[in-house]
């Protein structure tokens, strides 16, 4: 599929060394039958003529500040129990080393 678009970042055109700046038109051809980001090349208007008149110009949508996150994140519980002083003491090996504990 073959569609004319304003990009909101800049990359290379697929034919020729030229850069497609934000917000300059561009020719997107799509691949349906390849995966990834493979899927969609984009050419000048220099490489395939000009462009038409009537395109749109790119409105950049930002995500909200708040991280993505509906609620606040909870830790583990099991990280505290698995980090008392009481247990990190009974792991200690270097202090049975020494001698200082059995």
């Amino acid at each position: 599929m073959m569609k004319w678009v304003k990009l909101p970042y800049e990359i290379g055109c697929g034919l020729c060394p030229n850069r497609i700046y934000p917000n300059q038109p561009a020719l997107c051809i799509e691949l349906p039958n390849v995966r990834g980001d493979k899927r969609r090349r984009y050419r000048c208007v220099d490489c395939v003529g000009p462009a038409p008149p009537d395109l749109p110009d790119v409105v950049v949508t930002r995500e909200s500040t708040g991280g993505g996150f509906t609620k606040k994140p909870s830790p583990p519980k099991s990280t505290a129990a698995q980090f008392t002083r009481a247990r990190l003491s009974d792991a200690d090996w270097t202090a049975r080393i020494l001698g200082e504990r059995d």
